[in-house]
């Protein structure tokens, strides 16, 4: 079977709309997380790094990642998780990482503060 090459013009010419845009990236989104929880069913331990800015429009971002090691002790990294605070006191960005961790479930008995 032969595949056509496309060319600038014919990715052009598709018609995009903002509610098939947003559901794409939802896709992509649900596919990151199902591949983040297969992933960490492997994971005996893992590490977390969180960091604090302030995006274009100054509202504060909480980036967190996390480092796990497997059975094999092969290390892989991913970003998490990217949260928009209002605050950015210690009980904020506790509630923003106890809040995505709640989202995954399988995390919080293996991660080492």
């Amino acid at each position: 079977m032969q595949t056509k090459s496309l060319s600038v013009v014919d990715y052009q010419s598709i018609s995009l709309s903002s509610s098939i845009i947003a559901h794409r990236v939802q896709d992509l989104a649900d596919d990151v997380r199902i591949q983040l929880c297969e992933i960490s069913k492997n994971i005996i331990a893992l590490s977390l790094a969180v960091d604090e800015n302030n995006d274009i429009t100054d509202t504060a971002q909480l980036v967190i990642f996390i480092r796990g090691v497997n059975k094999c002790l092969e290390i892989r990294e991913e970003l998490l998780n990217i949260v928009p605070m209002k605050n950015t006191t210690i009980g904020d960005i506790f509630a923003c990482i106890d809040k995505t961790f709640n989202s995954f479930n399988t995390y919080g008995r293996k991660l080492f503060l």
